[in-house]
């Protein structure tokens, strides 16, 4: 009788993790339909709706953890779909949340692949700079059905790409795992300097996303 009662108390457990695990939405539930497709002559336009759920998700989470970010919720093309700002945050969390977001559409992967990369080579952030890529982690891709249709970016905090991660969870299902952060790699001499920093300094002192940023 002791192991039936396990069995069914473990079996309960399970179906209450799956209860808690976000579906999966399809393509067809996040785009535009109809005469809005028509209009835009674009039938992969993420919805309003959707990118305003998003932003709701990343701003609970916030809430959840005291702290406070900005959001920035981009089509494939760089437009803005939705936007929102908690209270406490200054130009800089701004402007950087909606950074991080454009950034991620040059080759629709995470904001912080691109840190990661110049982690490793302080070369490729002067090209980055001039590209206008902000290689800060916060920034994801929205992909659903294996479609790119935009990307989420979030500043203000350290918990940025979390706060982004957790939203396109709750609202589109599971995402891929968050790219680790990685050590930066001794300096060599003829590095640039970074961060102000002295030539052949710069390169084992890049560090990872600061608070607010």
């Amino acid at each position: 009788m002791k192991h039936l009662v396990i069995a069914f108390a473990m079996l309960a457990l399970a179906a209450g993790v799956r209860a808690q695990t976000p579906k999966a939405r399809h393509l067809d539930d996040v785009v535009a339909h109809g005469a809005a497709a028509e209009k835009a002559l674009e039938h992969n336009a993420l919805l309003g709706s959707v990118a305003e759920e998003i932003s709701h998700a990343c701003e609970k989470y916030a809430a959840d953890h005291n702290i406070s970010v900005s959001i920035f919720i981009v089509d494939q093309y760089g437009q803005i779909v939705h936007s929102h700002r908690m209270d406490g945050q200054i130009a800089n969390n701004i402007e950087t949340a909606l950074m991080k977001a454009k950034t991620v559409l040059w080759d629709h992967q995470p904001s912080h692949v691109r840190m990661n990369q110049n982690i490793q080579n302080p070369f490729t952030e002067f090209r980055s700079v001039e590209m206008g890529i902000f290689p800060n982690k916060g920034g994801l891709p929205i992909i659903v059905d294996k479609q790119f249709l935009g990307a989420i970016g979030v500043g203000g905090s350290g918990l940025d790409e979390e706060c982004a991660d957790y939203a396109l969870t709750q609202v589109l299902g599971p995402q891929p795992p968050l790219t680790p952060n990685i050590p930066a790699r001794p300096p060599l001499l003829g590095d640039p300097p970074q961060r102000g920093r002295g030539a052949g300094r710069g390169a084992g002192a890049a560090p990872q996303q600061a608070p607010g940023r």
